[in-house]
Order: C-alpha cells, then structure tokens, then sequence
C-alpha cells in the first residue's frame, strides 16, 4: 500500500471510532436528560420514586410481563393406593414420571383430578 492509502485507511478508523463515541455521549446525554425530567416532575407532585412505582403497578398490573403466551394449566392427580396429591404444570414431573414406571401413562391419565 501506499503511503496515502495508509494515511487514508487511519483517517477512516479515527473518524469512525470518534463517530462511536458521539453516538454513545448522545444516549447518555438522552438517558441524563429522561431521569431529570422524572426528578423534575417527582419532585412537582411530591412523589418519591417508590411511591410512583407503586401507582404504575396498580395502574398496570400486566406490565413487565414478558409472557407471551397463556400459562399451561395446573394438572391435579391423586395416587389412588398412596392417597398422594401431585400438582404439575408439565410432564416432567419426578413423582409422576415415577408413577408412569410404575404403573403404566395411561393409567396414571385416569388419576387426573383436575
């Protein structure tokens, strides 16, 4: 390469390395700027940050879940020679995949409750 080449090739590295670090100044300017604006509007109210948080969870109670689907329903069975109670959401339960050894899956179906 040639001596431009180099130079040209540095030139780009330092500029796009100062490009990073104005873009990260600016989300720490945007994040500076968010948070007093909170202070700001706390402080006008005369709310601390606990009280607020606690409004917006008896707003919005579903808030910050991040489940996107139904929870699997709870599946009951009761052992009928041990009187024993498993509650399960899934089927990898140790008890129950103890009682399939056992006694067979299509039996242990039978014992469902709920």
């Amino acid at each position: 390469m040639t001596n431009a080449a180099l130079k040209e090739k540095s030139l780009e590295h330092m500029l796009a390395r100062e490009l990073r670090a104005l873009d990260e100044q600016t989300e720490q300017d945007t994040d500076t700027e968010f948070y007093l604006a909170i202070e700001q509007l706390l402080s006008e109210h005369g709310l601390s940050a606990q009280q607020a948080a606690e409004i917006l969870v008896v707003a919005h109670p579903d808030a910050g879940t991040d489940r996107t689907r139904p929870l699997t329903p709870l599946k009951v069975f009761r052992n009928p020679y041990t009187r024993e109670v498993v509650k399960s959401r899934g089927f990898n339960h140790q008890t129950l995949n103890e009682w399939r050894k056992r006694h067979g899956r299509l039996t242990v179906q039978t014992w469902r409750i709920k």
